[in-house]
This record gives C-alpha cells, structure tokens and sequence, in this order.
C-alpha cells in the first residue's frame, strides 16, 4: 500500500456507480474539457451569469493554474478499489487550491492526528456553513436559492428551529452541471464537505 495522501475540499456524496464516473473521466482527459464544457453550458442557459467566473479566462486574463481535464475537478475520493466512496467537485476556478496530493503538511498532519494507529482510512469532515466564494443558502428540498437571507451563524440557527424550511449551504451552478454531468441522479444530494484519502 502506497502512503499518498490527499486532501480535497469540494462539494460530495456517496456517487450510486462509480465505474461508470471513471469509465467517463478516464475516457477523455482532453486539453481544455472544462472550459468547453463550461462554455456549452453557457450557451445552453437563460441566465448564465454565475457561470462566466468558471471559465479559463476572464475579463481577457487567464485564471493560472486553470484545469484542463474533468479528473482535475471530479475527484474519487477514497480507495481505488472500493467502490462506495465520495466523489468529490471542485468549482474549476477553485480547483487549484482546493485540491492537495502528497503534501507534507497533511501528511505530517495525519500522523499526528492517528498516533501509533494510523490505519490509512479514508475521513470525511462535512461542512456546515457556505464554501467562499460561493456563499449563500439554499433550500434543501427545492433548491431554490434564499435570498435576502442572513449567513450568521446564530440566525441560521434560529431559522431552522423554526422549520421554515430546511435550509443548507448553496451548491454552485457549475457543480450542479458537473454532478449531472458524472451521473448525479439529483445535485442536491451533494453536501461541502473536506475528504482525506489514501492511494
């Protein structure tokens, strides 16, 4: 067993096949995949103003470190040969810095954490609260974004007590494209979460 760590922030759930996600990212892996995709999907929308900060350049710069392939953003996040893990999406504009592999503070960091009991599993911290940039709350059951709605903590508290609706960070637009497109049946599964994972 290898001790390659890697440590990924994104929006995920359990994915119901994941052959079929890798048979999909494993197939293309062609230069510039996410920006046409991103691209097609614009062309394709009413309102594709929250997509335009996910393309490859913006107002004529280049976003550095932009990811040219579907496994830079879609990420298996557990051990290859399981097949029950998370899948991890990266927005494409926040790929680059949410996403770590073989990194020496993570690395030194779960060793602490496991002492003599380093086991290599797989841990997954989900996330209560909006991933920047993309902050904003949404219905859980609809979708639907809430607006005019406050992210402190203690009225996000109160709002569910009051069960007016069942609330949960948003989930960006082109994460919700990506999950459909990798074979999501339904995008409001996903949840922020940090996964730490072994390969």
């Amino acid at each position: 067993m290898s001790t390659r760590i890697h440590k990924v922030l994104g929006y995920g759930a359990v994915h119901p096949d994941w052959n079929s996600v890798f048979d999909r990212l494993d197939a293309s892996e062609r230069k510039d995949e996410v920006n046409d995709f991103v691209q097609a999907s614009i062309n394709q929308m009413e309102n594709p103003f929250p997509l335009q900060f996910e393309l490859k350049t913006i107002g004529g710069r280049e976003v550095p470190g932009y990811p040219n392939k579907f496994l830079d953003v879609v990420h298996y996040a557990d051990y290859p040969d399981h097949n029950d893990g998370n899948v991890v999406i990266c927005p494409p504009n926040a790929a680059r810095e949410w996403y770590r592999f073989d990194d020496m503070l993570d690395y030194t960091e779960e060793l602490q954490r496991a002492g003599e009991n380093l086991d290599l599993e797989t841990r997954v911290t989900l996330l209560d609260r909006p991933l920047y940039p993309y902050l904003g709350w949404m219905d859980q059951d609809t979708g639907e974004e809430l607006k005019n709605y406050s992210p402190i903590r203690e009225k996000f508290t109160i709002y569910n007590d009051l069960k007016q609706r069942r609330v949960m960070p948003i989930i960006p637009v082109v994460v919700q494209l990506l999950a459909a497109h990798v074979g999501f049946a339904d995008w409001k599964i996903l949840r922020p979460m940090v996964v730490v994972w072994w390969s």
